[in-house]
């Protein structure tokens, strides 16, 4: 399988532009119908997505911003890094911009060591809730929550380490909005007291294996301030791909 590939195609429809733009270099604009629509496991839709990668930037806006991304294109440099992109855009607009690193995978690590992993399925939600509300102690789980886990152990993307007669870390899975067939982002989550003991890297390489498996592409995606995830997902096996930084000028 051919992990590059497979994980530019998916930022290519995100973009929404022929994966061999990717292979320019300079600064491309391209408007798109896609910064209107708020796309599965979003809250709201993105007017701009950029991607940056080294003497290439593409910026997929809102039709609506065409005339206004068209004369800041002057001030937009290929060479340009995704923290000085972030600060132009964040002043010309006069909003948040988002900021996150896209990983692709590479291959597994030599010492791929798994053998404290369990495998969750739909019989270990009371671990799996326990778990949640160890994490998020004023949040209502509702039905949702069940709900989603039945459906993720189902599709064998829940991997997680039992201690102390608990689950203190675990793997998930954000909906998909493009590809679903094809890729499929990892989430993983440790409890505080039992963190920088390996065992993230034990699920989370388990996961993968898994999702491997049935023919799928396993993808990453931080923050640049989240250390830990970074060093995580080069642990695992992942390249960076590229960074993405992201403007919503309206809710969903």
């Amino acid at each position: 399988m051919n992990f590059y590939k497979i994980t530019r195609e998916y930022y290519a429809k995100w973009l929404d532009v022929t994966p061999e733009i990717m292979d320019k270099q300079g600064v491309i604009l391209t408007s798109s119908t896609e910064r209107d629509v708020c796309q599965i496991g979003y809250q709201h839709p993105f007017s701009i997505y950029s991607y940056i990668t080294d003497n290439l930037i593409i910026i997929s806006h809102s039709r609506q911003l065409t005339n206004r991304m068209e004369n800041l294109k002057v001030e937009i440099q290929a060479e340009m890094t995704a923290h000085e992109l972030a600060a132009l855009l964040g002043d010309s607009f006069k909003i948040d911009v988002g900021h996150s690193i896209k990983f692709y995978y590479d291959r597994l690590p030599d010492n791929a060591n798994v053998g404290n992993v369990k495998q969750l399925t739909a019989i270990d939600y009371p671990l799996y809730l326990e778990f949640f509300n160890a994490q998020h102690p004023n949040a209502d789980p509702g039905d949702w929550l069940e709900e989603y886990f039945i459906e993720i152990s189902e599709k064998g993307y829940v991997f997680g380490i039992i201690e102390d007669n608990r689950l203190v870390s675990v793997t998930d899975a954000p909906d998909m909005p493009y590809m679903q067939d094809d890729v499929q982002e990892i989430g993983i989550n440790t409890l505080v007291g039992y963190r920088s003991r390996g065992y993230a890297r034990e699920a989370t390489i388990a996961c993968i294996k898994n999702i491997i498996s049935k023919g799928t592409c396993p993808i990453w995606s931080c923050n640049p301030n989240n250390v830990a995830s970074e060093r995580l997902a080069y642990s695992v096996g992942y390249k960076k791909l590229a960074d993405v930084l992201t403007i919503s000028m309206k809710e969903g």
